[in-house]
């Protein structure tokens, strides 16, 4: 009898950035109800404790990969932003570091 193993599911650094934009803003909502109704926020709380470890995070950037991760995945402005300001290698490997970067610093955090 053979056992079968199931293929390793490999995940784009990019989906998973989009998924912590998306669970930061719902946790950045769930804390300014909490602030509304209550007054202040339980740091305790585990929605302020992922807003926290987005935002420590993003500050341990450079000023280049805050530029990237915040056009990019959390405040999606307009597609092709960075031509006038990169060039597109330049880009693509900034966007790469910057990823790598922001995965590793909010894994230490969290």
């Amino acid at each position: 009898m053979y056992l079968v193993r199931a293929p390793k599911m490999r995940v784009k650094n990019s989906e998973i950035i989009t998924e912590i934009a998306k669970c930061y803003f719902l946790s950045k909502k769930q804390c300014s109800l909490m602030s509304f109704s209550s007054g202040k926020v339980d740091p305790f709380n585990l929605y302020y404790k992922y807003y926290k470890d987005v935002e420590a995070a993003f500050a341990l950037l450079s000023d280049d990969e805050k530029l990237v991760i915040n056009n990019d995945y959390f405040y999606n402005d307009y597609y092709g932003w960075w031509k006038s300001i990169f060039s597109k290698s330049e880009y693509r490997l900034l966007k790469r570091r910057a990823e790598k970067d922001f995965l590793s610093y909010f894994y230490a955090t969290h």
